[in-house]
């Protein structure tokens, strides 16, 4: 894997404001709010899955359809796994 990854070295700040940047909760929350959704361990299980999901999809782009790896789109991908990590 380590081969065709590329990364930019950011501290744990600029990772977390990444996080913020992809998904706000506030966001997150509002969206709940309006489609009544009413958060459990069991969706907050799924939606991490979905997103890690998205993200092994992204890093086998290259190899899976000959496709350049897409370096934001990576970033983001890993930012919402992490986001989601913390429900």
């Amino acid at each position: 894997m380590a081969e065709f990854i590329q990364y930019q070295k950011m501290n744990i700040k600029e990772f977390q404001n990444l996080c913020a940047d992809v998904v706000e909760k506030d966001i997150v929350e509002k969206i709940d709010k309006k489609n009544k959704v009413k958060r459990n361990p069991q969706l907050s299980f799924t939606q991490l899955m979905e997103e890690i999901g998205e993200l092994a999809k992204a890093v086998n782009l290259p190899k899976l359809r000959n496709k350049k790896l897409d370096q934001n789109n990576l970033s983001e991908e890993f930012a919402d796994v992490f986001y989601n990590y913390q429900f």
